[in-house]
């Protein structure tokens, strides 16, 4: 990464709503070791783990400005994990959060994990926010022109699956081969 090093490997953004899922994936990927064998950007060669993530409950301490405080903890972020479901789509915050992560020019860098509603659906069971649905506009703003997000759903894959979907996106290497070393190492185990 040609920019200065991040302080968090990723930026969760969830509705508090979904708090549980959002503990859940913050407490595995900070505890995930990438297998031997597989190369990844930004793994930690001794411990092999992704490194930290940031997450409101656990990183924020009293703000006077909750805005700022998100602001620069997603600009301290490499990239940004959105918790999808309904409650997400219709939060206020983890759109905010998403448009501005968009704005830093690291739209590519955003991961999606559905954990419940559906993709492209009726308003009720929506699970992307808007800003996940539609690009930026030249202005900074969300435009009309809609926007192909890429996500990996829970509803349909275990648990260890999705994580390792994302730890995969995450240090820029193919899940396969990551998933077939994982597969192994547990194995071994």
């Amino acid at each position: 990464m040609s920019e200065q090093a991040k302080r968090y490997r990723a930026f969760i953004s969830y509705s508090q709503k979904d708090k549980a899922y959002a503990r859940r994936l913050h407490g595995a990927l900070e505890a995930y070791r990438v297998p031997r064998g597989v190369e990844g950007v930004g793994v930690d060669g001794r411990t092999r783990k992704l490194g930290r993530f940031f997450r409101d409950d656990e990183e924020m301490g009293a703000a006077t400005d909750l805005g700022a405080a998100l602001q620069g903890a997603i600009a301290d972020a490499e990239n940004l994990v959105v918790v999808c479901s309904p409650n997400a789509a219709k939060s206020k915050w983890v759109n905010e959060e998403i448009i501005n992560f968009k704005r830093t020019g690291r739209g590519d860098r955003i991961f999606a994990v559905i954990v419940a509603g559906t993709p492209g659906s009726e308003k009720e069971r929506e699970c992307f926010p808007p800003a996940l649905r539609f690009a930026l506009g030249a202005d900074g703003a969300l435009s009309g022109e809609h926007a192909e997000p890429l996500a990996v759903d829970l509803r349909k894959e275990p648990f260890a699956r999705v994580l390792t979907r994302v730890a995969a996106g995450l240090v820029g290497t193919p899940f396969d081969a990551l998933w077939k070393r994982q597969q192994r190492r547990d194995r071994r185990q």
